[in-house]
């Protein structure tokens, strides 16, 4: 397991190059590409539109990414992206909803969905936070939602051979003290995540989010799940973003 989780964490290393496909490098390129100058804050859609395409463009992580930005997670669709380039079949699908509810603040009707979120077993937890914070919301208490913080400056993780790492010197990788925010604090935009391992696994989601729906006393919900997605007319050619290595000849970003 040593082995694993240390080749997993390679791959965000702050360096821009094929060990590392999701470093803040790549994000920061990638979210160029939409139109967001280095250093300026990402909403939950370039987020999940970054995610997606850097998934995408490292096939070795195994992942399928679906990305949905009007709160329904659509069957068809999903089917597609759990079977991308995989001889497998259905499984190990990343779900993200992207979400805004209400205008200045949370709308307090949407607090019960949010919290019974977190009771999921395939949740991930959510990406949010407060005006001018962000915060990895992973749980809540009562109003409380427990939530890390990662900002704050490291010095980088030195380029050495995987096993040659020690826990010390991945330690920095993970927050040392989980805090809580008030969830009438929290800003109405937010990014929900969801890890499906297989088919079974989506399914049994789609009776939470159902289950969820129908619950008595639930005011409104957040998430729904339809069949098949509306056809839509439109010059979408379904390319994705990608950015090159450091060591190519040809730093070109392509869309």
């Amino acid at each position: 397991m040593w082995d694993i989780y240390v080749r997993i964490l390679s791959w965000f290393f702050d360096y821009m190059n094929a060990r590392s496909p999701f470093s803040v490098h790549r994000i920061a390129l990638l979210g160029k590409q939409l139109g967001k100058n280095i250093g300026e804050w990402f909403g939950p859609s370039t987020t999940s539109q970054v995610i997606k395409a850097l998934v995408h463009n490292y096939p070795e992580s195994g992942l399928g990414v679906y990305v949905t930005t009007d709160g329904v997670v659509y069957k068809d669709h999903v089917e597609e992206a759990a079977t991308l380039k995989k001889s497998s079949g259905f499984g190990h699908l990343l779900i993200l909803a992207t979400i805004r509810l209400g205008t200045d603040k949370l709308n307090p009707i949407y607090n019960d969905a949010i919290k019974a979120t977190f009771e999921f077993p395939q949740t991930l937890g959510i990406a949010g936070g407060r005006p001018s914070s962000s915060y990895y919301f992973v749980g809540y208490q009562g109003d409380d939602l427990f939530y890390l913080d990662p900002h704050h400056s490291r010095c980088v993780v030195e380029s050495k051979d995987l096993s040659d790492y020690t826990a010390e010197d991945l330690s920095t990788y993970h927050c040392e003290a989980i805090r809580k925010i008030d969830i009438n604090s929290i800003d109405p935009s937010m990014l929900l995540a969801f890890y499906c391992r297989d088919r079974a696994d989506f399914d049994a989601f789609c009776a939470e989010v159902q289950e969820l729906n129908a619950r008595p006393g639930m005011a409104s919900s957040i998430l729904t799940v339809g069949e098949k997605a509306p056809d839509y007319d439109d010059d979408d050619d379904g390319r994705l973003l990608s950015v090159a290595d450091e060591e190519d000849d040809d730093l070109e970003l392509i869309l």
